[in-house]
Order: C-alpha cells, then structure tokens, then sequence
C-alpha cells in the first residue's frame, strides 16, 4: 500500500486505503470464485 500511496501522490496511506481497498477484495472474490469453479466445476 505505501508504494501505491506514494505512485498516486496520496499524502497519507489511509487516503490510499480508502480509495482503493474495495476494489481489492472485489479482486479476490472474483478470483476465489474462478478457482472455486475450476475445482469444483460450474
């Protein structure tokens, strides 16, 4: 996160955590739920 607060210019890591957190555990439901229909099928 703090590499990612610094690219953006954010000038404080929870301006950054706020921003974009949401977006990542989108990400990883997404990917859980590719997995989860690899293993277990459609």
């Amino acid at each position: 996160m703090r590499e990612l607060q610094e690219r953006m210019g954010h000038s404080d890591v929870n301006i950054t955590l706020g921003t974009y957190v949401h977006t990542l555990d989108e990400h990883r439901r997404e990917n859980t739920e590719r997995i989860a229909a690899q293993l277990f099928g459609e």
